[in-house]
């Protein structure tokens, strides 16, 4: 969300205030009651006043902690901290997200998404091959998660701050097949066997939990279905998965539906 935070008389603004006068002015007559609901639903995601009317300043700008378009200060600790991490004051950068994400953190934000593109490393190119772009895709998030970490330990958030690291899915514990007459090595898109990682806000630190077969093809022990982990983080945050409900056409669903176990042995 950073890159589209509210900033002056910026782009995102503008985005924003028409998008706002556009859902304002939509009409809801001669509609269907679905219609008319699903619009009101939208319209309901954007901040308005006593009257009812859509404001520009629901959303919390960003500018105080790290301004998108000007000059930004960072103190000596926090220099010394994230120094050697590709972190570069004014610039774009993983680590720069990395101090971004505690700052927000520490104002009292209460979810914050670090989204790091560029891991689909099919072996179609040497940027995309496991030799040198995965390990220079590594080599740029490592020690930012390190100085992240320890900031947050430092500062005593650790512990209600909880740190998830992962993707949409796995890779292939083989080569993919259209590089096999290259000198590239690459992986393809695997969902049935992969790791996540968690820190701080109550997990159970210093240990790995399941095991894949010597191909790491599947999971063999203690397998954690992407249901048990939602259920788990849930616990975490100190919601259960299996009371907490939304209604959505006409039925109170789980974010977990009818799935789902805590995995206890990953909570301290």
């Amino acid at each position: 969300m950073v890159p589209l935070m509210p900033s002056g008389e910026g782009q995102a603004n503008r985005v924003f205030r028409r998008g706002s006068v556009f859902v304002g002015e939509i009409s809801l007559e001669g509609r269907s009651e679905q219609e008319i609901a699903m619009i009101q639903k939208r319209m309901g995601k954007y901040p308005t006043g006593p009257d009812g009317a859509l404001l520009m300043g629901g959303r919390m700008g960003a500018d105080s902690i790290l301004p998108a378009g000007g000059p930004w200060t960072c103190a000596k600790p926090e220099h010394w901290l994230y120094e050697g991490t590709g972190m570069k004051i004014g610039a774009s950068s993983f680590a720069n997200n990395c101090l971004l994400a505690r700052r927000l953190v520490e104002q009292g934000v209460r979810y914050v998404q670090l989204f790091d593109w560029g891991w689909d490393f099919h072996g179609v190119s040497t940027e995309l091959g496991l030799g040198e772009g995965l390990t220079s895709k590594c080599n740029s998030i490592d020690k930012p998660i390190a100085a992240l970490i320890k900031d947050l330990r430092d500062r005593g958030m650790l512990d209600e701050t909880l740190i998830i690291c992962g993707g949409e899915f796995g890779r292939t514990p083989f080569r993919e097949g259209r590089t096999a007459k290259s000198k590239i090595m690459g992986r393809d898109h695997y969902p049935d066997c992969f790791t996540m990682w968690m820190a701080g806000g109550g997990v159970k630190g210093g240990f790995t939990y399941g095991e894949s077969d010597e191909l790491g093809f599947s999971a063999v022990q203690n397998k954690v279905h992407v249901h048990d982990f939602q259920a788990t983080v849930m616990q975490l945050l100190g919601f259960d998965h299996e009371r907490l409900t939304h209604r959505f056409q006409g039925r109170d669903y789980r974010l977990t539906d009818v799935h789902g176990n805590v995995v206890k042995d990953l909570i301290a």
